[in-house]
């Protein structure tokens, strides 16, 4: 298992979930500091890999699919599951560019920060 989080084209969900499970074993019993050694990662790194096991369905659809990417995931794991979902659609914008038929922009990581900031974390 650790061989397959090691890989370069492992996705960052399938990291996470990799790092949940090592957690997750009886023997040999894993820290976050151990899993981080054994895999050559910062032990800061591993626990912002495992929020992301707390990411609500339609955000974890919208990951692999590679609407989102990690920095947006990453902040999106930080709420509630029902406030995850609010904030999916915030990091959007539709663009009609003089057509019948918009367009989905994702914005910068920047904007979902402060789209929470302004409409969650009042």
């Amino acid at each position: 298992m650790i061989e397959n989080l090691q890989r370069r084209d492992v996705h960052p969900l399938e990291e996470a979930q990799g790092f949940r499970a090592l957690l997750n074993l009886d023997e040999p019993k894993y820290s976050i500091e151990q899993i981080a050694a054994k895999t050559g990662k910062s032990p800061a790194y591993v626990a912002q890999r495992l929020k992301l096991t707390e990411l609500s369905p339609a955000v974890v659809e919208a990951f692999y699919k590679d609407e989102i990417g990690v920095g947006h995931a990453l902040l999106l794991a930080k709420l509630q599951p029902a406030e995850q979902e609010q904030a999916l659609a915030a990091c959007f914008r539709e663009d009609w560019g003089g057509g019948s038929k918009s367009k989905r922009i994702l914005l910068p990581v920047r904007n979902l920060q402060q789209w929470i900031e302004h409409n969650i974390l009042l």
